[in-house]
């Protein structure tokens, strides 16, 4: 957990230990499952005792530097892309087809502008 000590001298808050998959489920915003899934298949970070169903524990700070390596790792085979945007919520950009430009990435950019006005709007009417 080296990573940890090195977000915190950065000047982030500091860790705080997670000893559950229900307490490491509840910080990222998703249920124990998933949070099991993100481990197997995305690498969560967490620390295992002996045995099959020993206890996990992680702390705050390595889970928001998975969260950090997370938003800008790629599946290279299907180009997809995944944020953790708060509890249950996250956001998944995935490439279908050709190769990406960066006019294409511009025109993402507008469309999800598009998306922000348009719930600014239908949050504002009464």
């Amino acid at each position: 957990m080296t990573d940890t000590i090195s977000a915190q001298k950065a000047g982030s808050n500091p860790a705080r230990d997670l000893t559950s998959w229900k307490e490491i489920a509840a910080y990222l915003g998703v249920n124990v499952r998933t949070a099991q899934k993100w481990e197997r298949e995305r690498g969560l970070p967490v620390c295992r005792g002996s045995g099959p169903r020993s206890r996990v524990t992680t702390d705050t700070g390595a889970v928001d530097l998975w969260k950090g390596k997370l938003a800008i790792s790629t599946r290279l085979l299907d180009r997809c892309y995944q944020w953790p945007l708060g509890p249950g919520l996250t956001a998944e950009v995935r490439f279908l087809g050709g190769a990406i430009t960066s006019a294409q990435i511009d025109l993402l950019c507008e469309y999800l502008h598009v998306v922000k006005t348009a719930l600014s709007v239908s949050a504002s009417d009464p």
